[in-house]
């Protein structure tokens, strides 16, 4: 029902799966837009072209997840870990970064602009970093 609701289907229901444990999942190409995941721990998971766009994802895990290619236009990654995460080819404009932790994640190819990147921890030569901690 969610893929209804990310459409603007009439009887569509924004999947809601807080907190949820997700570990080493192959999750690929799902359509997860303005989902709310805040808490989910996707570490180890494959996401290669999830579309996780407008997605409520406050404080969750991707600690060394494969996200190459996925679609985090406007999310809400706050406090979010995506420590040694893969996002080469990632589409983060928009996206809310604030007190995440980014470090040792790939960006290579990604689409880093608009977004909110205050005190988050970061690598040297992160693009956009200004502000970051």
């Amino acid at each position: 029902r969610h893929e209804r609701f990310a459409r603007g289907v009439k009887g569509g229901v924004r999947a809601d799966l807080k907190n949820v444990n997700l570990v080493g999942l192959r999750l690929m190409n799902l359509n997860l837009q303005g989902a709310i995941l805040a808490g989910s721990d996707f570490s180890g998971c494959t996401l290669v072209g999830t579309n996780f766009s407008f997605a409520d994802l406050f404080g969750a895990r991707f600690v060394k997840a494969d996200a190459s290619g996925a679609n985090f236009a406007r999310a809400d990654l706050r406090g979010a870990n995506l420590k040694g995460a893969d996002l080469r080819g990632a589409y983060l404009r928009g996206a809310d970064l604030r007190n995440a932790v980014l470090s040792g994640a790939r960006f290579d190819g990604a689409t880093i602009t608009d977004t909110q990147v205050d005190g988050a921890q970061v690598d040297k030569g992160f693009p956009g970093a200004s502000g970051a901690a």
